[in-house]
């Protein structure tokens, strides 16, 4: 028996081909486009005018979102509810390997009536916060950009203060690499001593957040519970120093650093002359004296004379580093590797031999990767080579 609205449509088609209404009216009235109508026009002609193809047949969306990856949707809403559309597709990648678009999630919390537009989203206050003494508290972030002709992406990692905004760090690299953030880092303890805390962001360099359910490997417990130390952190560790990231999806966090790095995009970046890398870096040093001595509009003085009279008043927290601490070994990315019984281990694809005089098999060596492509080969604590990647 043939449904009403198939006999509706059947009628409908029926007017259009004596002329009694138009295309368009005939689409209107059936609410579809005239694309749409055209085509079931065509069907019913083809099956020679048998009331039967005009039926609507119901079809699943062949890219409809399954069940499972919304159940993850909803829990990560959960999780964080003033998360934007966007963070959650992020995390849905990170944590469940899910690829999801911002426009999915906003459709999953429309159709389970958890979706609340962003200007209706509860405001809160944050309490605004400065450190008190030169060195208790290192800001530490990377802007990208494309910024030499004929260069890839290029990364400026920049180190700061936060209670005089003197800038400690700063260099544009090719690779926003955890050796290249070690290498800031350790020239900044070089210089000016070991600071109370580090500051960044959530990046896996510095923390790692990962969920058990990758299809890729499987984590170990300790990952999971949130208890794994990035290369970064265990560097620090080390020296005597800690690491705090702020809490996801919370830029605005790192406000100060945020607001010197547009200043640098603005003052530096968008002016500089340099056609190197090599340049881009000399230019960028010599810049950096000039800012020290530039008054800082928020703290109506200069980075250099703030830090000096923090410095008087005895109110700074760099310690000295300990003796006996090497530096360069501290601040490499730390591996393991198993030597062969030919005393042979390799790394990214390339094999290095060890010096018959120390045998290392059986048993790990351990690698420090120094920024300057030099490793350093441990076998219980001792060194036992140092060798050229």
């Amino acid at each position: 028996m043939t449904d009403a609205k198939t006999q509706y449509r059947y009628q409908t088609v029926i007017m259009y081909e004596q002329n009694l209404i138009s295309s368009s009216a005939a689409a209107e009235s059936l609410e579809i486009s005239e694309r749409q109508f055209f085509r079931i026009l065509d069907a019913f002609k083809k099956s020679d005018k048998n009331i039967e193809s005009l039926k609507y047949h119901s079809h699943p969306a062949w890219n409809k979102t399954g069940e499972t990856a919304e159940e993850k949707v909803l829990k990560i809403n959960q999780d964080y509810p003033l998360a934007l559309n966007s963070h959650i597709s992020w995390l849905a990648w990170d944590l469940f390997n899910l690829e999801i678009q911002p426009q999915t999630v906003r459709n999953i919390l429309i159709r389970n009536d958890r979706y609340i537009p962003f200007n209706d989203k509860p405001a809160r206050a944050y309490k605004k916060f400065s450190a008190t003494q030169l060195g208790a508290l290192i800001q530490l972030d990377t802007t990208d950009g494309y910024w030499l002709k004929d260069y890839p992406m290029l990364h400026l990692i920049l180190a700061i203060d936060d209670a005089t905004r003197t800038i400690l760090g700063g260099s544009f690299f090719l690779h926003d690499s955890t050796l290249n953030n070690l290498l800031i880092i350790k020239e900044i303890i070089r210089q000016y001593g070991v600071p109370a805390l580090f500051y960044t962001d959530n990046d896996s360099k510095f923390r790692v957040i990962r969920h058990g359910q990758s299809r890729h490997q499987n984590y170990q417990p300790s990952v999971l519970a949130g208890e794994a130390v990035t290369e970064v952190r265990r560097a620090l560790s080390e020296v005597g120093s800690g690491l705090i990231t702020h809490l996801p999806f919370h830029p605005y966090a790192k406000g100060k650093l945020e607001k010197l790095i547009r200043f640098v995009q603005d003052c530096f970046i968008k002016n500089h002359r340099a056609k190197t890398i090599e340049q881009l870096n000399q230019d960028f040093k010599e810049w950096l004296a000039w800012y020290d001595l530039r008054n800082h509009r928020t703290l109506g003085l200069a980075p250099k004379i703030l830090r000096e009279r923090l410095i008087r008043e005895n109110k700074v927290a760099f310690r000295p580093l300990a003796d006996g601490l090497d530096l360069d070994t501290i601040f490499a990315v730390k591996e393991e590797r198993r030597p062969n019984k030919y005393n042979i281990f390799s790394y990214q694809g390339k094999e290095y031999q060890l010096s018959p005089e120390r045998v290392c098999y059986p048993g790990k060596v351990e690698l420090r990767i120094l920024p300057d492509n030099r490793i350093r080969v441990f076998k219980e604590k001792e060194l036992v080579a140092e060798l050229k990647n």
